[in-house]
This record gives structure tokens, sequence and C-alpha cells, in this order.
């Protein structure tokens, strides 16, 4: 679980093709769909795209872009706008002998204002997302 509060836009950093987290080759190869790091902490908030900790193995069409242009997009125009954000992130695996993540559930928003709940189910064609209303991509 990443929990964290910024108020201020912070670089991170981008991916790489050499670092891998668990679950990369089963989409590549064992699935035949295209992978992608996944950064749990997006690099609007300093997430590192190099750090292990941070990634995880998404479908190409989840991450890009079904993820980058909704909930991330929503938090990094929140931390752009000055506003002091708060953010959880959970990955959950629901097959036990797989390394990528079935839902990546988040929580934000802008302290003091209204919190979203989104959970997003990832697929290899882009993804589906249920809880709060507001969510992009319901």
């Amino acid at each position: 679980m990443i929990n964290t509060t910024m108020n201020q836009p912070c670089p991170g950093t981008n991916t790489n093709g050499s670092t891998r987290p668990p679950g990369m080759l089963e989409i590549d190869k064992g699935q035949g769909h295209t992978a992608a790091n996944g950064h749990l902490i997006p690099a609007a908030l300093m997430g590192s795209g190099i750090d292990l900790r941070n990634l995880v193995a998404e479908y190409e069409k989840f991450n890009n872009p079904y993820l980058s242009g909704g909930v991330e997009k929503q938090i990094r125009e929140g931390v752009k706008s000055g506003n002091r954000m708060l953010v959880s992130i959970v990955p959950r695996y629901e097959n036990v002998n797989s390394g990528i993540p079935t839902i990546v559930e988040y929580n934000y928003g802008t302290l003091g204002g209204v919190m979203k709940h989104c959970v997003l189910r990832q697929s290899p064609t882009g993804g589906t997302t249920t809880g709060s209303a507001t969510c992009p991509g319901r």
C-alpha cells in the first residue's frame, strides 16, 4: 500500500526497458500481450520509474491511455494546480500464482476536499472502473 501527501509538483522518474517488475514476462511471453511498467506512486508525486518497489506489471493499454489519461491525470492536475493531495494506491493480486495485479485501487483527493475511491480492474484491452461516481473511466 502506498500512501502519500503532496502539495507541489515534483518530477519523478520515467521507467526504462531494463527495470522489469514481476509479471512483465507473464504478460509479454506467457500471454502474448504488451507489458508496461506501472508506477504505483505516479511520477507527478515523485514516483520512481526505476525502483522496483514502486513498479507493477501492467498491460500497455491499461497503463496508457486508460490509467495515465484517467486517475493519474486527475492526480497530476491536482498537484499542478497547487492543491495538497492525499493519495493511497493499493495493487491487488487475485491470482496468487501471478505477478500481475488484477486491480489497482486508488483513494485520492484534495486535503479537506472530496475523496474519490476508484477501483481499476486491468485487462489487455484497457480496464474497467468501479467506485465513486466521479471516477474517470466509469
